[in-house]
């Protein structure tokens, strides 16, 4: 496995760009003031400052080699974000998380497609083994999106993660470098299907 570094992933519909400062004041305008998005994070932002406080914690594992953070860039305004986290170059394996999306950017092909890119970069550039995400076990609706863009379901992990409501137990979900070609397929049937209504 090859170690992230910042690059640019394009897409039909999305663009992942490295996270920056510069991206403070749209992402806040796009999810600042959504409360529920962040019932599911360790992070609660309440203002456009701690906003880019949650971007500078971000950069920070950046220079750790920890995470590799992007803002969602849609039609040139920024609609939320994502990232490679927990990245382990030595097990050939890292997570895709942090994800969120402005509301009015939920339901389209936006998320579908931004996961394709990181699937494919991984797998393919990054020649990663192992691709994971963890989602809370309260969240069903992302759990629900999850499966269907093909990652299996592994077990529950108790207590795993602090988010702002206290300690959660998580749903483990994977897919494996052999697997991606199989599952590829889902992903860009799904990215089709969620076009239709934009």
């Amino acid at each position: 496995m090859k170690r992230p570094v910042l690059t640019t992933l394009r897409g039909k519909y999305v663009q992942l760009v490295p996270l920056a400062e510069v991206h403070a004041a749209g992402l806040w305008c796009a999810v600042g003031r959504d409360s529920g998005i962040w019932n599911w994070f360790t992070s609660n932002p309440q203002s456009p400052e701690e906003m880019k406080q949650y971007i500078a914690k971000a950069d920070c594992a950046f220079s750790k080699g920890e995470r590799l953070p992007f803002a969602c860039i849609i039609n040139g305004e920024v609609a939320g974000s994502t990232s490679y986290r927990h990245i382990e170059v030595s097990n050939s394996r890292l997570e895709i998380g942090s994800t969120f999306f402005g509301s009015k950017f939920q339901g389209g092909p936006y998320n579908v497609e931004s996961k394709l890119l990181l699937l494919d970069h991984a797998f393919n550039e990054l020649e990663v083994n192992r691709v994971e995400t963890i989602v809370a076990v309260e969240n069903s609706r992302s759990q629900h999106a999850v499966e269907k863009l093909g990652f299996k379901l592994e077990g529950t992990l108790r207590q795993y993660i602090k988010q702002v409501s206290g300690s959660a137990d998580v749903r483990m979900y994977s897919i494996l470098r052999d697997e991606w070609p199989e599952k590829r397929p889902l992903l860009v049937d799904r990215i089709k299907q969620k076009s239709t209504c934009l």
